[in-house]
């Protein structure tokens, strides 16, 4: 709404005019101003976005992915393309814990919630590089428990946290201090970023960069995002040549592994032992005999000696019933001559007992 008023030469001379409204002043142009703005605040968190790498959109339709994949010919894609910008949104705040913990010290830990799938320790070392030099990094799950996550293989859970302790007691408030401006997430600049400082110790990493069997560990990044669904779905569908150097890679080994085993017999036959024993295998000779063609040779048993070896069958005794007949017939002669006999006793007995006057 524009206001009419009078000009003071205007008055004098008795006629209205109309004044234009001054322009508003021009905003500064310094960067300086810009970067004086605080983050945002989200309760007790610190809102703090950064840029991550760009989602690609394609204009056009793709080709079938499995098409593509099995087919004969290479070809390169020639898909147009666009990038879309991306932001995620860091809630980070000073750790405040319930409990005294001495792996995660109040003064010098930060929390950070909503850590991005890929983020590692460098990712941290280089947001946080000018607030302070970063002593560790320990991971949280999805915000479900508490505690240190396992290692697993470089994709974090989506809405996890983090817990950032820095060596210095006045980083954690630089870094909830931290002006708004833009950064940038990119797993490139914090592997170089890593390279020149020094490494920063993970929660749940070897302390030393070799693996068990003594050699270097990869440094390599393990794939992320649509490239490692990609690689997992051609992992699971292998080409017909892959399949066909595999399995001619399998046989091969295979048959190795059995003329190893093969010549290993050959080599232990009729060879003592540290006890002395001698192993015994078949051989290829004459039928049983096993022979080095050396003079050392182990026959097996004929079949007459193991026959005197076996035990003789036994009698089988009253199985018949005319036996069984003359065994008790003798059983009861035996008992009448007893009876006899006895009888003969008691008489002889009872004679020498009477009494004879005379």
């Amino acid at each position: 709404m524009v206001r009419a008023t009078k000009s003071p030469r205007a008055q004098e001379n008795g006629s209205k005019s109309v004044s234009k409204p001054s322009p508003p002043a021009a905003p500064p142009t310094t960067t300086a101003a810009a970067a004086a703005v605080p983050l945002s605040q989200f309760g007790q968190f610190r809102i703090l976005p950064v840029n991550v790498t760009p989602i690609t959109a394609y204009t056009t339709p793709l080709p079938s992915f499995a098409a593509a994949h099995h087919s004969a010919t290479t070809t390169t894609n020639t898909t147009p393309t666009r990038p879309i910008p991306a932001v995620h949104y860091l809630f980070i705040r000073a750790h405040e814990p319930r409990k005294p913990d001495p792996s995660l010290p109040a003064g010098r830990t930060l929390f950070i919630a909503n850590v991005p799938t890929d983020a590692t320790a460098a990712h941290f070392a280089r947001l946080f590089r000018r607030c302070g030099a970063v002593e560790r990094v320990a991971w949280g799950g999805n915000g479900n428990g508490n505690g240190n996550g396992s290692k697993d293989d470089g994709v974090r859970q989506t809405g996890g946290h983090a817990h950032v302790v820095f060596k210095q007691h006045d980083a954690v408030e630089n870094a909830v201090g931290m002006k708004s401006r833009a950064r940038v997430w990119s797993a490139a600049a914090a592997a170089a970023a890593a390279e020149k400082s020094s490494v920063v110790k993970e929660d749940n990493d070897d302390d030393d960069d070799v693996d068990d069997d003594g050699s270097a560990k990869s440094s390599t990044r393990p794939l992320s995002g649509l490239a490692k669904y990609l690689a997992a779905h051609y992992a699971a569908r292998p080409t017909l040549a892959t399949l066909a150097a595999e399995t001619n890679a399998t046989l091969a080994a295979f048959e190795d592994a059995e003329r190893a085993a093969r010549a290993a017999v050959e080599s232990a036959r009729n060879v003592p032992d540290a006890d002395g024993f001698v192993t015994v295998v078949r051989g290829r000779g004459r039928k049983g005999m096993n022979c080095d063609g050396q003079g050392a040779s182990v026959t097996a048993a004929r079949a007459e000696d193991l026959t005197k070896l076996k035990p003789k069958k036994k009698e089988l005794v009253d199985f018949y019933r005319f036996q069984l007949r003359e065994n008790k017939r003798n059983q009861l002669a035996d008992l009448r001559r007893k009876f006899e006999d006895d009888k003969q006793k008691i008489a002889a007995l009872r004679a020498n007992r009477r009494f004879n006057p005379y």
